[in-house]
Parts: C-alpha cells; structure tokens; sequence
C-alpha cells in the first residue's frame, strides 16, 4: 500500500492513515491492523510505530511463492480451511481498494450481491454444532428440574434473533419431551426468519412466532415483563450497540430466578479482523469499555462483569472439553435473574432538565415532553413507548436552512419575548416552537438557582440514530440504479439501500389527513430493480407480496431492501433503519405466458373525475401528473365482474423504469375511484398485499390498462392488465387494497 522500506518511522497512526490513504471509515481496523502487526513483531510501537520487514521479501516473485506454498500446504493437510484461505486471500489481495475508498468491501465479499465467499465458512462447522448441543442440553436439564420441582406449571422459553433457526432445531429436539409443559418464543427482527421458522419447525406444536428487537425496550414491542423462566441468545447479543442495554431488556423479559443462556465467541480472532474487520457491522458497538480491545466480543470475563452490572448472578460456563474456560474460543454462558428488583437510580429533576437543556447539541429531529416530576416524565415515555398520543408530547424538524426559524427569539425584542414565556412558564409554546427550529437560551430560567449539570448516557443522543442526514447539497456515489444508491450486502445477506431526501420525496409523495405518504408503487420499482442485480437479464416475477405500514414522510429517510434465501424461495424485505416494515414477499423465475383479449368499452371518465374524487375525500396527489387519460367500463362479455380500461396520455413523455412508477401510481388512484365508483362510498384505498407480479416488456405511450375486480367481501380486490396492441407487458393478479384511517 506503499510501506515498502524494511525500517519505516511514524510518529502516531495519523501519519500512518495519511502515508496510505486510508479513510476515516477504518480507523479502528487501521489500529486493530496495527495490533495484529505488533504482535507478529512487524511492528514496534515505543514513542512511535517503527515497521519492521526485514524478515519479508519484497521480491514479489518471491513473495507470491512463498504464501502459494503455504496454501497449498494448508490446503492439502487441513482441507476444511479452504474456504477461509479463499475469503482472506480475496479481501487481503483488495486491501489497498477498499480501505483507501475506492472500492467498497461488499463488492469484494460480496460479488454481485452473492453470498457465496462468506456462506461456505459457516457451513458444517462442527465446533458451532457442539455448542448449539450444549446449550440445548443445559436448557433441557433445567427445564426438566423446573418441571419435577412445579409440577403442571408451564416453562415460558424465548430465542431471541433466532435466524434460520441453527440453535432452534437443537433446542426444540431436546425440548420435545416436554412439550406439553414448554411453551417457546422464536423471535427475529425478520419476519422473513420468523415465517421460515414456522416452515420448517411446524412439527412443533408449542413454539409461537414473533417479532423482536432486543435493543429495545420490552414492553413497546407488546411483551410482558417478568413473563419468560428462561431466555436465550446464539451469537446475538454482542452484536448489539451497547450491551448493558440490551442485557437490561432482556433481564426486564425474565422471571425472578429465570436465566439466560448465551453462546458466544470470547476470543478476539485476527482472521475475524483480518476479512470481517472491513464490514461496517463489525465496528457499530459503542461501549468499547465492555469489549475486547479492537473487536465486538467479549471475553469470559467482560460478561461476568456486564452480566452482574445488569443485576444477574450465579455465572456458569461451559467451554471446549480440556480446555481452561477463558482458553476456549466460544462458551455457553447461563446466569440467573435475581429475586430483587433492579436498583433504580434516582436523578434529581431539574438537574436532569437542566442537563438536557443545556448539555447536549439541539439536533434537527425534535422530541419535547412537558413534566413536573421524574414520576411525570416516565409516565409520559411509558405513554409515548406504548404509541400513546398526549397535550404534553411535541415532535417537529427543525429547518436550519430558514431564516425564519430564530426570527422570533432574535435582537431585543426576541429576548423580552422569550423572558416573557419564561416568566409566565408557557412551556407548551415553549416546546412547540423549539420542536420546530427555535433556539431558546434555556439558561435563563435557571438564572436564579442554576442545578448541577449531571452524567448521562451518551449513546441515546448520538444524531445518527434518530436524525438521518440530509444528502442536500451531498454528491452522492453513482447509484446501482434510479431507486437503488449502494450495494450494503454483509453477512446477513443481500442488501441494497436507497436514500430519500426531502427534494426527492417531491417527486413521489401523496398526502391524507395532514400525513405526508410515499408514493407505494416506489416500493415496486426498489423490489424489480434489485431483483434485476440478482438475477441478471433472467426473467423473474414477485409473488406473495404484503404492505406493511405506509411510509410516512417526516425527514430524510433511508430504505433497505433485504434479499435472503430460505429453503427454495427467494424472499425480499423493504424496511427502514429503525427496522419498520414497508414490505415483503418473494421472487421467482416460474411463471405462465399470458394471453390478452379484446375488449368492448364505453367512456366511464376522465382524469379529472379520479382526482377530483380523491380530493374530496381528503386524499392529495402533490406531484399529480397526466399519465391518465380516460377511464372505460368494459361492457359485460358473459362474466360477471366489473372492468375497466384505463387509456394513457400519449403526449406525456415516459421515465425509464422497469415499472412506469408513476403510471403505476395513477392505476391505483384509479382503483380507488372504481372502489367508490359503484357503491358511491369515499373510503381512500391503498395496496395490501399483491399475489403475482409479472413484466415482460417495459412501458410505452401506446400502453393500455385494463382493472378487473374479484368478488371479495370485505376489502377491495382487483387483477391488472397491462398490455399493448394485443401483447401483454404484464399483470398484478389478487391485488388486495385495505382501509387507510390514521
């Protein structure tokens, strides 16, 4: 990378950083590198780092020969290695790329989006098999002395992040025997895993299905506290942001004298740095107090002490036999909840207020509750976290770029108008105009008696997890695709990310009731879009496709589309960073030909009677183009369902799209109107799941729509047509439409 003397001098890691062009990205692996260095003795580092390759050649010739010999040698003694030798070597031959920026790691880990070079490390891995068996036997003995010691009392169980179910399958197999006293939980943050998990384990009658997040907290998520005797977690936990965190949502989870079993690496590995290193999940831990210097794990002593700190006791590990507990490279760790309740800190109130008035940067995202006691305030956040509304919560974006937005707090008489609210304690305007983008001096209402400002928890203000920045006036990287910016495929699977600025959401947005929506069928377009990136130029279709909750339009936003394989199918999932879900479903490349027909017609509308309709039922089209150009009920041809055929303006230029977006949007708002149309009701329709989807061809100006209703006796469920001439570009069969109300 341009160290290539055999004694080099540096005088800290900055000049380092700076000789190699190594970006701010890697600068914990840059020390991690350095680390690793030291310990090879290639590196010493005494008042500054001095390299060191006396011992290595430079004679690249020479060098290539020496390593192919070892990996041959390692190859030919020790055959499972071969696909760990194959990961390093890629990522090591592409170092220089990837950590001075110009490449990124998942188009060298992950080639076109596939899984392959990281996938072929965790299969068949026998150590992760004895583990898995550990952890299930240790559950199974407890949960038969449970049972013997409290006979006809049920075992609650809960797997949290169970994935494709690599620990569940051993759980569930020693856990059968009891199955008429167990009742187990299989959580993912995926509903994707979740569904797979149903699949594949659905022999087994006591297992339930969810949703969760062990980040947050326990009873937002709809769980109960103190509900489970036993909790476990493979591989999970020190994956998490900050680990007392999440120990403490799941120690909320958990009986009195419940336990957690965990199964975790506790050894720092340098091949884990070496290739994992380069992805950006690896380093997203902020409590480097709690881990292993350079690394997210934890030794078997950090989690005594993290575990302890959370108010849990009675350590046990299990690690490899022969081995001493903190030589093993991974250990079965049970520790039990205590009968106490956990110690509450009591904060004095208006040292918390003051501290969070005064200490901490106004960010851009806004929340402000009003409360006159630390009682009042948990209350409100309990009322908050459950999805509560309440006179005393404030939420708002706060538009730097106005310069209206401190007119009012400005000069003299912006400083009497704030001593005024003050004075008279309006903190409802207060709140209101600060959630906003007004920057009150909040220091004058502690004039008189100022508190003590008090130690808080950093990583609950940090902007990156409630504020995602704006990419205005930001030159964004060449994007994969019009609604794809980057490849963010890790271990997880494929993933695809597309950011939404508030400029960009001018172009796709609706609104109803005051809420600002994006356009759905974008969601559409990300789906056919990342399947042409995994798929190439085969033909494919999606099926099975379900709506989530609508996305909401609030500030920039970044969506996700997650690709991931279970069994045969090929799953997709658009969701946020938050990890609300827009939408799911599947792709597949088994479809039939299709055949049109011909259709007789009388005029039934125009363009303007669809948007008319939707705005007098509160239904706004902001970016409102003129795709539509009538609408014609089809004259009944011996069946009994209403159709009708929708005609696009020929004058209105197409974007290039797999799917016409737009176009596609206006044949929704036209369902809508045929939805009210007959029953003369003024119900705002939006998509709910959708059974097929299939393009051949993309779009022009001679497209030609045809909707036809299905008999349904609650919602709204229509097939779609697209076609030109007599050719057939595509359909949507089943689409289902629901009620929107807020």
């Amino acid at each position: 990378m341009g160290i290539n003397d055999e004694n080099c001098r540096f005088t800290d890691v900055n000049e380092i950083k700076l000789k190699l062009h190594i970006t701010s990205q890697y600068d914990r692996l840059t020390n991690a590198f350095l680390k690793i260095l030291e310990k090879a003795k290639l590196v010493y580092n005494s008042n500054e780092y001095i390299f060191n390759f006396s011992s290595i050649s430079f004679d690249s010739e020479v060098r290539k020969e020496r390593i192919t010999n070892i990996r041959n040698d390692l190859k030919s003694k020790y055959s499972e290695v071969i696909p760990y030798i194959e990961l390093i070597d890629t990522c090591v031959n592409s170092y220089t790329e990837i950590l001075t920026g110009k490449v990124s790691y998942t188009d060298v880990m992950f080639p076109n989006g596939k899984m392959d070079l990281v996938e072929k490390i965790y299969k068949g891995n026998k150590i992760a098999d004895y583990f898995n068996k550990a952890a299930a036997y240790s559950v199974k003995c407890w949960v038969k002395a449970f049972i013997e010691a409290n006979p006809g009392e049920i075992v609650n169980i809960l797997e949290v992040g169970a994935g494709t179910g690599g620990l569940s399958k051993f759980m569930l197999k020693e856990l059968n025997e009891f199955r008429n006293n167990v009742h187990y939980c299989y959580t993912d943050l995926s509903f994707g895993f979740t569904q797979f998990g149903k699949k594949i384990f659905k022999e087994y009658d006591f297992v339930e299905y969810r949703l969760f997040d062990a980040e947050k907290p326990v009873e937002a998520q709809g769980f109960t506290k103190n509900s489970y005797n036993i909790v476990i977690a493979s591989n999970v936990v020190h994956a998490t942001k900050n680990i007392e965190n999440t120990l403490g949502n799941i120690y909320d989870l958990l009986k009195n004298k419940g336990i957690i079993v965990l199964n975790e690496s506790i050894q720092r590995l340098d091949y884990s740095t070496l290739t994992f290193g380069l992805t950006d999940g690896w380093w997203l831990f902020e409590d480097e107090e709690n881990r292993i210097e350079f690394s997210p794990i934890l030794s078997n002593e950090k989690w005594s002490n993290v575990l302890k700190k959370s108010s849990f006791s009675n350590q046990i590990s299990i690690g490899l036999p022969g081995r001493k507990i903190e030589d093993s490279i991974q250990n079965i760790i049970i520790s039990e909840k205590n009968g106490e309740d956990k110690i509450e800190i009591n904060l004095p109130f208006d040292s918390l207020c003051y501290t969070l008035q005064t200490g901490r940067e106004h960010m851009n995202c806004r929340a402000a509750f009003i409360a006159n006691s630390t009682n009042s305030l948990k209350n409100i956040l309990e009322e908050y976290l459950s999805g509560q509304k309440s006179s005393k919560m404030f939420f708002g974006i706060a538009d730097k770029s106005s310069p209206l937005s401190n007119l009012i707090v400005e000069g003299t008489s912006g400083n009497q108008f704030q001593n005024l609210l003050f004075k008279e304690k309006d903190f409802k305007k207060i709140a209101q105009l600060w959630v906003n983008g007004t920057d009150f001096m909040f220091e004058k209402i502690w004039e008189n008696e100022k508190p003590l400002r008090i130690s808080l928890p950093t990583y609950n203000f940090k902007e990156e997890y409630y504020c995602i920045k704006s990419s205005y006036g930001k030159k964004k990287a060449t994007a994969i695709a019009p609604l794809l910016d980057v490849n963010k495929s890790d271990l997880n699977g494929l993933r695809f990310e597309k950011e939404l600025s508030h400029l960009e959401f001018a172009k796709y947005h609706e609104a109803y009731r005051d809420n600002h929506l994006l356009n759905m069928m974008i969601l559409f377009e990300m789906v056919y879009e990342a399947g042409d990136q995994l798929f190439k130029n085969k033909q494919f279709i999606i099926t099975d496709v379900v709506w989530g909750s609508p996305v909401l339009i609030t500030d920039d936003i970044i969506l996700n589309i997650c690709i991931y394989q279970i069994d045969d199918n090929i799953m997709f999932e658009i969701n946020s960073s938050e990890k609300t879900i827009y939408m799911q479903g599947k792709y597949s490349t088994k479809y039939n030909d299709i055949k049109s027909e011909y259709l007789i017609t009388e005029k039934t509308a125009e363009k303007k009677d669809v948007y008319n309709h939707l705005k007098s039922i509160g239904y706004i089209c902001l970016n409102e183009k003129k795709y539509i150009s009538s609408i014609e009920k089809v004259i009944n041809q011996g069946d009994y369902v209403e159709k009708y055929h929708v005609r696009l303006n020929s004058e209105i230029s197409m974007p290039e799209m797999v799917l016409n977006t737009n176009v596609l949007a206006s044949i929704m708002h036209t369902v809508q109107f045929c939805a009210n149309y007959n029953s003369h009701s003024s119900y705002i329709w939006i998509p709910d799941s959708v059974e097929k989807v299939v393009m051949f061809d993309s779009w022009d100006k001679a497209t030609e729509i045809v909707i036809e209703q299905i008999e349904n006796d609650s919602d709204y469920r229509v097939n779609i047509y697209i076609a030109k001439n007599t050719y057939v570009l595509g359909e949507l069969i089943n689409v289902n439409f629901r009620k929107l109300d807020f």
